[in-house]
Formats: C-alpha cells, structure tokens, sequence
C-alpha cells in the first residue's frame, strides 16, 4: 500500500466522526487531474485537501486547483502526517464558529431538493 493511501485512509476515518457536521467526497482516479483528494462542506463552507505525504510534493495542477478554490472563496490545504492535527483542529473551529443560518439568506429558495 502506498504511504498516500495510508494517509487517505486515515483522514477518511477521522472525518466519519464528524457526520453529520461535514460532508466529504473522496475523489476517485476517474477524476480529473490535479482535483484535490478530499472534497467537503463543513458548515457550508467549501474545504478541498489535497493529501501528501511528508516528502510529497504538489503537481502544478494540484496547486493551480487548490488556488482556484482559494479564489473562489473555499479553504484549501495540503494536509501531510506533519500537519493532520492542524487540519483537524481547524475543521473543528469551522464546525463550532462558522454560523450556517447564513444560508437563510440566499435569494432563492425555490430550488429545493426532493423530500
């Protein structure tokens, strides 16, 4: 097993203790290059963590995507087994501070999901 999968595998156990809090996508080899490992919304706020491992190193489509998120207004991480707890510990301050009445506030709510 790759030292990236052991990370993968890690992350997307710990991030199952936080439902339904966040919602997360692990992004398939099907996808597109350079698309960030973990997608999420937590508190409604848009979280894309692309996965290395200490000495891994960023493909210039993976820092082009993680800065588009950035732009966009989404927070984006390179999460390693260095900085993990940081990670986590900042999804938790998203999670207790981030206030998702804002939601109420968007213009159009007559594009709901089917119940």
């Amino acid at each position: 097993m790759q030292k990236e999968t052991r990370i993968k595998i890690k992350v997307l156990a710990r991030l199952r203790s936080y439902n339904p809090k966040v919602w997360y996508t692990k992004v398939q080899q099907k996808s597109k290059r350079g698309d960030p490992d973990i997608l999420m919304c937590v508190n409604g706020i848009f979280v894309a963590w692309e996965l290395k491992t200490t000495t891994g190193k960023l493909s210039k489509l993976q820092l082009h995507a993680l800065r588009q998120v950035s732009l966009a207004g989404g927070v984006a991480r390179v999460v390693n087994p260095e900085n993990i707890d940081k990670a986590f510990e900042e999804l938790e301050w998203i999670i207790k501070n981030v206030n998702i009445e804002r939601k109420a506030a968007l213009p159009s709510q007559s594009i709901t999901l089917p119940a």
